[in-house]
């Protein structure tokens, strides 16, 4: 029941309330609270919202809209300064974006060009870098740009260490710009750290190829470094480039100018014998120009005087080759003229051909009318033209002649040289394979061929010897006594290893052309009779006997043989005697048609035996006629 009663009496009261009439909506309600003084009063204020109530809309008030919009602000005020040419205004306003925006890079490239126009490449290549890492690829043109006048600057205040470290930046901003390295380069060169310019050089060499113009520069810088022979090779390569070339031509100019006064000074020292400081003066001219025979020429013959004949072998060795190297350029130059007159002319015939026989007979008229006063002064022009160019060839292979000749002399020479030093030294052996060399340079001389068969001679190889002593013998004068002796003493050794072998016949032969060699020898009519003996020929052994008497009357064997072919008889009464007068008369003649004024050179000779001989008289006589300059 109460319940109920309850129920009945919330519905009256709803009921009354709505027929209230005084009664409001509720919308109407929140809007008079909104107009009620406190809410106007405490507007800003959550706590006073209607219940469920949104807050109301209000202008944009973001941080980050406003620092943007004062960033645009700034960076035009900073455009229109730059219009202006107000810089440093300019300066100001895209300093102040970039406080508030450091992480936009167009702001830090117009920061860097303010820079840049007041001369502050420090700061502007800074300000080009920060933009630069910001936005990868952006502005690298002008940084290194930057880079580059501030090298420039520095490199007109002779700071070259500083300007080399700009150059270097800008370089390494952006790769591949020749013109930057080029500039590091010349900060090195100037700052003398030519070691380093010429590494560089040699890798674009590597990695460009060579051009004539690197071979220049790297000539340039070899010759600050004292490398003249590399200096001309690398000129010479580059002329080979560029035939045409006028720093190449003045470079190469200079060079042999400066060879030419070495080699000058070279020759004073030579004829004031100081052969060292010669010897000093024509490497500085080698070194200048390193492709001139002559010069290799020159230097091969200073060091054969002063003895060190290797060095000098391989300067005129050199030289030769320098000379065969020049006539085959000259010969492919003339084959090349010549295929290329060849194919001139033939088009210059068919030229002539097609225009056909009517001008040949206007040429013709033309020639009659004439005369052949023209004729003669052509065919003079040419006469003259053709025998100056054949007196200039004439000159320069006459000249080219005389210098092959010369080397081929002088390498002669020294071949010979050093194989008396061989020689001297014990070592038959080498000296013979340098005495082979001289005789196919130089077959004709005949003083090899004696040198030569004294080496053999040495070496026992006795049939050597004798062929090198019979072909000097043809090629020398009669009678000469220089290849005379030696064919005496040679079979004289013949005979001896005849006689020793018991081939007395051949041995007596032997010793019979020793005598007839050099009668005035008494040791060879001592073996001759000896062999007589063996082969009972007793005339022949005393006559032999009486000679030996005559010539050497202290030899300590001549008194056993004495007393077996002139039993009882002393040698005062043989030499007195009939036989021994004719036999005296007989030798008195050979030895006067054999007589020579050389006859301190016939002692030594005869001193000669197989076991050995005095090594230094021996080199006396192989320097019999190529004694050189000795």
């Amino acid at each position: 029941m109460t319940m109920e009663a309850s129920a009945d009496r919330t519905e009256q009261t709803a009921e009354k309330l709505r027929l209230f009439p005084t009664a409001k909506a509720e919308d109407e309600l929140d809007e008079a609270r909104s107009r009620s003084p406190s809410r106007r009063l405490f507007c800003s204020s959550e706590i006073f919202l209607p219940w469920g109530g949104e807050r109301p809309r209000r202008p944009e008030l973001q941080m980050s809209a406003i620092i943007q919009s004062k960033a645009a602000q700034h960076y035009t005020n900073g455009k229109e300064l730059m219009g202006k040419s107000q810089f440093g205004k300019a300066l100001i306003c895209f300093s102040r974006g970039v406080t508030l925006q450091p992480e936009q890079p167009h702001l830090h490239e117009r920061r860097a060009e303010a820079f840049l126009q007041m001369c502050d490449f420090q700061s502007a290549a800074a300000c080009y870098k920060r933009a630069w890492m910001l936005q990868a690829g952006a502005c690298c043109a002008r940084l290194a740009f930057v880079y580059y006048l501030q090298g420039q600057c520095l490199l007109d205040r002779a700071l070259f260490l500083e300007a080399l470290e700009a150059f270097s930046k800008a370089a390494e901003v952006k790769p591949g710009c020749r013109s930057y390295e080029v500039k590091s380069l010349v900060c090195l060169a100037a700052a003398g750290h030519h070691a380093e310019c010429l590494e560089r050089v040699n890798e674009w060499m590597l990695s460009d190829g060579p051009t004539s113009d690197l071979y220049i520069l790297r000539a340039r810088l070899l010759k600050l470094l004292n490398k003249t022979s590399q200096c001309h090779r690398d000129v010479t390569s580059a002329l080979a480039l560029n035939p045409r070339c006028p720093v190449a031509g003045a470079l190469l100019q200079r060079l042999r100018e400066a060879g030419e006064a070495a080699r000058r000074r070279a020759e004073d020292d030579v004829l004031r014998g100081r052969l060292p400081d010669a010897l000093l003066s024509i490497d500085r001219a080698l070194q200048h120009c390193p492709q001139d025979a002559r010069l290799h020429l020159f230097r091969g013959t200073l060091y054969r005087r002063m003895k060190d004949f290797t060095a000098a072998i391989e300067d005129l060795v050199q030289a030769m080759e320098l000379l065969e190297e020049e006539v085959r350029g000259q010969q492919e130059v003339r084959g090349q003229k010549d295929g290329r007159g060849s194919v001139e002319e033939e088009e210059v015939r068919g030229q002539q051909d097609g225009r056909g026989s009517v001008e040949e007979e206007e040429v013709r008229g033309q020639q009659d009318g004439r005369g052949s006063v023209e004729e003669e002064e052509v065919r003079g022009q040419q006469d003259g033209r053709g025998s100056v160019e054949e007196e200039e060839v004439r000159g320069q292979q006459d000249g080219r002649g005389s210098v092959e000749e010369e080397v081929r002399f002088q390498l002669v020479l020294t071949y010979n040289d050093f194989a008396v030093q061989c020689f001297g030294r014990g070592l038959h052996a080498e000296a013979t394979v340098l005495l082979n060399k001289a005789v196919e340079e130089e077959k004709g001389q005949a003083g090899l061929y004696l040198n030569r068969g004294d080496c053999f001679f040495q070496q026992g190889e006795w049939r050597f010897a004798l062929a090198d002593y019979q072909q000097a013998e043809e090629m020398m004068p009669p009678d000469d006594p220089a290849v005379r002796l030696r064919l005496a003493v040679l079979h004289n050794t013949l005979g001896s290893l005849c006689f020793q072998d018991g081939c007395f016949q051949e041995a007596a032969d032997m010793f019979s052309k020793a005598v007839r060699y050099d009668p005035a020898a008494g040791r060879y009519y001592e073996s001759r009779c000896k062999a007589f003996r063996k082969l009972l020929d007793l005339e022949g052994a005393r006559r032999d006997l009486i000679c030996t008497l005559i010539l050497d009357p202290t030899n300590e064997e001549l008194p056993p043989m004495l007393m077996d072919l002139f039993p009882g008889c002393s040698a005062a009464d043989v030499l007195s005697g009939p036989t021994g007068r004719a036999v005296r008369a007989e030798l008195t003649d050979a030895i006067r048609a054999r007589s020579s004024p050389s006859d301190q050179q016939r002692l030594d000779l005869q001193k000669t035996t197989l076991a050995g001989e005095d090594l230094q008289t021996t080199v006396r006589n192989l320097l019999w006629v190529l004694r050189g300059d000795d």
